[in-house]
């Protein structure tokens, strides 16, 4: 290390930083192992850990259980709080390799859901459709979204694989979204969605609540939990 009346960790912080912004370390970059790195920089694992941990608290590093420490992405999916939008389309606009898994298709009743608001617009049985989306391979959103099964049985049968789901229902259904209500709050991801979404179960995301209609017909109950450097959101606001 260079000498300098910094504490040492702090000058491990400050140059692995430079190395990140600098984009000499890219996005997805796996760090050498922390006894390579604590070699680099002749410093303790104490030490070392604890400018990691900045790195980490800071979203410019995670650390992966069994995989090691990764570069995050810092080129979020900017969605602009204008009208309704697509999270496809905003990712497709990212000019990135973008890739939609089917999850899971399957029936079930809305008070055997985690999520205890869904009985409170869905009662009864519903269709719950589980998407993972990717970005250059790499999982960046978990979306669950449900359906009144009594009126969309029907999609039990779609195979959905490579479809959009609201352009498959608009085009091929006629159910159109025309209102959208949704709800945004930062959250600590869950064991399931920590795997699922391939990051640290300490780390932070963001998680969305949507309420898609028709007219004056509840559509879809959706819940998004995104990493958190994925997603920007920006509104203009005027007096």
């Amino acid at each position: 290390m260079i000498k300098s009346k910094e504490p040492l960790y702090y000058q491990i912080y400050v140059d692995i930083r430079k190395k990140i912004l600098s984009n000499k370390w890219k996005a997805h970059y796996k760090l050498p192992s922390e006894i390579e790195l604590c070699k680099i920089y002749d410093v303790s694992r104490i030490t070392l850990r604890k400018a990691i941990e900045e790195l980490v608290n800071e979203n410019l590093l995670e650390k992966i259980q069994g995989k090691g420490t990764f570069v995050l992405s810092r080129n979020a999916i900017e969605q602009k709080l204008e009208s309704i939008y697509s999270i496809s389309e905003g990712m497709e606009n990212t000019g990135k390799d973008i890739n939609t898994k089917i999850l899971s298709v399957s029936k079930k009743h809305s008070r055997d859901i985690k999520t205890s608001e869904i009985s409170n617009y869905f009662p009864g049985e519903v269709i719950e459709i589980s998407r993972l989306r990717l970005l250059d391979g790499n999982p960046v959103m978990l979306e669950n979204n449900y359906f009144q099964y009594d009126r969309f049985n029907f999609m039990m049968d779609i195979n959905w694989d490579g479809k959009k789901l609201y352009k498959t229902l608009e085009n091929e259904h006629d159910v159109y979204i025309d209102e959208v209500n949704e709800s945004f709050k930062a959250c600590r991801l869950k064991a399931e969605e920590s795997d699922l979404l391939e990051t640290s179960q300490n780390m932070f995301g963001l998680k969305i609540r949507r309420l898609s209609y028709f007219g004056q017909d509840l559509v879809s109950f959706s819940q998004i939990v995104s990493k958190s450097d994925y997603l920007e959101f920006s509104v203009n606001l005027t007096r």
